[in-house]
């Protein structure tokens, strides 16, 4: 591009139908649900609005029409669109707030699942060390009781020699 002709690498279009602008253009969401959009599309940099050439007036259907005519359309036309931006705004409003009261609600009960979780985590701990205290305390009295035998036997075999050497 040539600094001295800035808009000489841009290509030119046929202006866009004023009418169409101030009706709403369906659109597609990026999440594939349709809408309404009340609002004129973005221009992009090669869009007639962003050339010199392009000189600003009325449209060329108002254009025919007296003054006070074009103006009270146009006024007409801006309050239908301020109108449904409140409504497009209001619903949006209403959602978010459906979306937040959702996830709060979504968020307590993990909450009230994650309490629910630490609380039998930590009875069973209370419950494994208690049948862990309680092996240890038969595994002490029965290596207690195996002692025992094994003394019985001691003195029960130094008795049979006494009485077989007697």
């Amino acid at each position: 591009m040539n600094r001295s002709e800035p808009f000489s690498a841009v290509t030119h279009r046929a202006p866009p139908d004023p009418q169409s602008e101030l009706r709403p253009q369906p659109e597609r969401a990026a999440g594939g649900e349709g809408g309404t959009r009340f609002d004129p599309p973005h221009p992009h940099l090669d869009a007639p609005a962003f050339l010199p050439q392009q000189a600003a007036g009325p449209p060329p259907a108002l254009a025919a029409l007296p003054t006070a005519v074009v103006d009270e359309t146009r006024e007409a036309e801006m309050a239908t669109r301020e109108s449904l931006l409140h409504l497009q705004a209001a619903d949006l409003i209403e959602r978010l707030q459906l979306w937040s009261s959702d996830l709060d609600a979504r968020e307590s009960q993990l909450n009230a699942r994650l309490a629910l979780q630490d609380h039998r985590e930590r009875q069973f701990r209370l419950w494994a060390q208690s049948r862990r205290a309680d092996l240890e305390a038969s595994i002490r009295a029965a290596d207690e009781r195996a002692g025992e035998l094994r003394e019985a036997a001691r003195r029960l075999a130094i008795a049979e020699l006494s009485q077989q050497a007697r």
